[in-house]
């Protein structure tokens, strides 16, 4: 990762999600209901979701199963980017873009996807985004409008506050964010995703049709 880097808004991006006609299954678990009303992420699939959301790479057995389309109509209105169960999915065009950067430790995972019957599979590929690790760039001293939110007595570790609209430049993180992967989560952040400048560059020539909420960082240097 050669430039600059973005913070992303997209987890707060609650069209994304909105009636989507998914059901999910997920490892050792029914199928949940098709049905508008998503019931609570299963206990198994708790800490999963809480190490994905903090940029951990998870096995495949921590994702969902399968994920089933009960509603084609509302699905066909769902965007380039999705939710299956609580984790962040991307489709094919975002996918490929994807592969075009390094993605550290971390993968695309395909997402077994089928059609109401649960088993003739959806013709169209989804992939969950597994997060090579967390990095530890962010400045907090050096960034604008953040405030320490807690912290982790076990750790030590602190985590910082962002406001729900974020200006370009408010955000610093130190030159070290260009290591590693495009696509990341800040350890000392929690619910906003990091991109490479040059990523979300690509992302949005293909012309993707999701907000991503973008605000750009400032890189520090030494």
């Amino acid at each position: 990762m050669a430039g600059g880097a973005y913070i992303s808004g997209i987890f707060q991006n609650h069209a994304i999600g909105e009636r989507q006609g998914l059901r999910t299954k997920f490892f050792c678990e029914p199928w949940e209901p098709a049905a508008w009303e998503i019931p609570p992420t299963p206990t198994s699939a708790q800490e999963p979701y809480q190490l994905s959301a903090r940029g951990f790479k998870l096995s495949r057995d921590q994702f969902p199963e399968a994920v089933a389309v009960w509603e084609e109509e509302a699905f066909a209105k769902t965007g380039d980017f999705l939710w299956a169960g609580p984790f962040l999915t991307v489709n094919g065009k975002v996918a490929d873009v994807l592969r075009q950067f390094d993605l550290g430790e971390g993968e695309l995972v395909p997402v077994p996807l089928f059609k109401a019957d649960l088993e003739t599979p959806w013709p169209d590929p989804y992939f969950y985004i597994n997060y090579g690790g967390p990095k530890d760039t962010f400045l907090p001293e050096r960034s604008r409008n953040v405030q320490l939110r807690l912290k982790v007595p076990e750790t030590g570790q602190e985590i910082y506050e962002v406001p729900f609209k974020i200006a370009d430049g408010d955000i610093a993180l130190s030159a070290a964010a260009r290591a590693g992967g495009a696509v990341w989560i800040e350890q000392k952040i929690r619910s906003r995703l990091f991109m490479s400048e040059e990523l979300v560059a690509a992302l949005l020539d293909t012309g993707i049709n999701v907000d991503l909420r973008l605000a750009k960082c400032r890189i520090v240097e030494g």
